[in-house]
């Protein structure tokens, strides 16, 4: 997606919903348990239901984040 901003939220076309978000802080390859804050979305690899994608993050770094959508 161009011009994805913070907060932008789509579905895939695996069924799930991504969310665009910044990194907090550095993040693994595919940690399932990111936590994306519905107000500033800064992702945080703890505690969360969302998946970081497939390469590692680092604090600053943009990314879409994807949990199951049901």
């Amino acid at each position: 997606v161009s011009q994805s901003r913070y907060g932008q939220q789509v579905f895939g076309s695996d069924g799930k919903l991504y969310v665009y978000a910044q990194a907090n802080g550095a993040i693994p390859a595919s940690t399932a348990v990111c936590t994306v804050n519905p107000t500033t979305f800064l992702a945080t690899s703890s505690g969360g239901a969302y998946t970081s994608p497939a390469t590692a993050m680092a604090a600053g770094d943009r990314a879409w984040f994807c949990k199951a959508s049901v």
